[in-house]
């Protein structure tokens, strides 16, 4: 969680006044092993999302949405 708050986390949910879920899942695809984690919230009756996949190995963020 804190490598996803120091690569636009904490923006979504600042961006959302706090108001969203997070939810982190384990997966593997080209890089291995991978944390997804996600942020969801309702903010402007519109519903938006950020997306971080994060190398379970290495720490290093992979790409985001």
């Amino acid at each position: 969680m804190q490598i996803a708050e120091q690569n636009g986390g904490t923006q979504f949910r600042k961006r959302v006044d706090n108001n969203c879920s997070i939810y982190a899942e384990i997966s593997t695809g080209n890089y291995g092993e991978v944390w997804l984690i996600g942020y969801s919230g309702l903010a402007n009756q519109k519903n938006e999302l950020f997306r971080l996949e994060i190398n379970a190995k290495t720490g290093e963020s992979i790409k985001d949405k």
